[in-house]
């Protein structure tokens, strides 16, 4: 079992327990971008719990992690990051990303709202 500190950065997502291919469409051009979820681990420190993850095709690819309390928290926070990422691509930096056979920009993961209940998916 990997452990880090709550301040350390991640030079790779560790043991993958999920991932997700996209189509992405920029130019004319096809390429394709993973998304991979780590499996997640306790700080070091004893402070919750941290999900690595990383998009790898589009923006800095850096690895990242998401805080929880627990493994499960974690977890449901990642998704939500991921989507928030992938937003920002689609509507900040004007990416045209894909998955499945769909030619929506229905992304399968979750969008961060104003109220707990009420978020959308991306």
């Amino acid at each position: 079992m990997r452990s880090i500190k709550s301040d350390q950065q991640l030079d790779s997502v560790g043991e993958v327990i999920a991932s997700r291919r996209l189509r992405r469409l920029r130019d004319g051009v096809a390429s394709e971008v993973t998304v991979l979820i780590g499996k997640p681990q306790p700080f070091e420190d004893g402070g919750g719990h941290y999900c690595p993850y990383q998009i790898v095709g589009v923006g800095s690819q850096a690895v990242r992690w998401v805080a929880g309390v627990d493994a499960v928290q974690a977890l449901i926070l990642v998704a939500h990051m991921i989507g928030t990422e992938l937003w920002s691509y689609v509507h900040r930096d004007g990416e045209m990303l894909r998955w499945g056979d769909t030619d929506n920009d229905e992304l399968g993961f979750p969008l961060w709202g104003d109220e707990p209940n009420d978020h959308k998916e991306m």
